[in-house]
């Protein structure tokens, strides 16, 4: 009988143990979300060029921010009409040389034969944003890649010793970086809230993409916003914030705001496409975020810090599952 109770105490004190993580859980997940949050609105939008394609239409507009920024996009819808409204996929590109058009060139005509649409943007501080808002937020991108390449690679390099690389210049940096993250999330939900007023977008089937940085803004907009339905994330989480000069960026990457993040998403379908040798994001660092994600989709195809044409043929069929059927025709040469 004393077994048994002794049992039934273990018990009962692991299921209490187990409640008070998860709520802990909770609370860390609401303070890393409340970082994200804006005043939801109609945004204003101008509409620009139309290019034709004989798969999708795409067109260029400009979507008024938060701050009354202009943030540049591109949407491109399948030219097929027969299954509107379309679901359809928000892309960010990735860091310092990416812009709104690499995705949208690589993903249209995939995602348009599958009669799915998609829209990019220029994140702050790149593309046609790169001289009008956040201009520090580029800049101090390099310095802090700059840096975590030269650990990577065991300090060959001493980059204290280069121009704007000491620590109060890391650490301005770091403020910067995470500035520009938490505006390139809430220009996300912006971008939400200009789809949600289109009849031709179906606004249950919002899914987000993105490659290297605009992995981890694509993740934390799916965290954030119960509006995005799945993620989509290649090459990301590369990041190093245990340094001190990190302090700014650490809700954002710590293993404790990765962890309440991923509770967020793990209900949610995810594919994570992954590289064995890539430069920048080390395989620990993948699993980590695999970890987090609790049971995605992995595909160990990307080709050292770039997600090649297999890598984004797999990333447009597996949209295509969980969107809608996949192409009944052989689809065109990809681009």
């Amino acid at each position: 009988m004393m077994t048994r109770n002794w049992i039934g105490i273990r018990l009962l004190a692991r299921i209490a143990f187990v409640a008070a993580i998860g709520s802990v859980a909770a609370v860390q997940a609401e303070t890393e979300i409340a970082r994200f949050t804006y005043k939801p609105s109609v945004p204003e939008v101008e509409l620009g060029d139309t290019r034709v394609d004989p798969e999708f239409t795409r067109q260029k507009m400009l979507l008024t921010g938060k701050e009354g920024e202009k943030i540049p996009l591109l949407i491109s819808l399948p030219a097929a009409a027969g299954r509107k409204p379309f679901p359809v996929v928000i892309m960010f590109h990735g860091a310092v040389e990416d812009r709104k058009e690499n995705l949208s060139n690589m993903m249209s005509g995939r995602l348009a034969r599958r009669g799915i649409a998609c829209i990019s943007m220029d994140l702050p501080g790149h593309g046609e944003r790169s001289r009008k808002d956040h201009p520090d937020f580029k800049p101090s991108l390099q310095r802090l890649i700059l840096r975590s390449t030269a650990q990577r690679l065991g300090n060959a390099v001493d980059t204290t010793k280069l121009p704007g690389m000491d620590d109060a210049a890391l650490t301005a940096a770091s403020e910067a970086v995470a500035q520009g993250w938490q505006d390139s999330v809430i220009d996300g939900r912006r971008v939400i809230d200009y789809l949600e007023t289109r009849t031709d977008i179906d606004a249950k089937r919002i899914f987000a993409f993105g490659q290297s940085m605009g992995g981890d803004i694509a993740f934390w907009l799916t965290a954030s916003d119960p509006r995005i339905a799945g993620l989509a994330t290649g090459i990301s989480g590369a990041f190093d914030v245990t340094a001190p000069t990190a302090v700014a960026m650490r809700p954002y990457m710590s293993a404790e705001s990765l962890r309440a993040f991923g509770e967020q998403i793990a209900p949610k379908p995810v594919l994570v496409i992954a590289s064995k040798d890539d430069p920048l994001v080390a395989v620990a660092d993948y699993q980590r975020l695999i970890d987090v994600l609790k049971k995605p989709k992995v595909e160990w195809i990307a080709q050292k810090h770039n997600i090649t044409r297999p890598g984004f043929d797999a990333v447009a069929e597996w949209f295509a599952q969980q969107l809608g059927d996949a192409p009944t025709t052989q689809p065109a040469k990809n681009p």
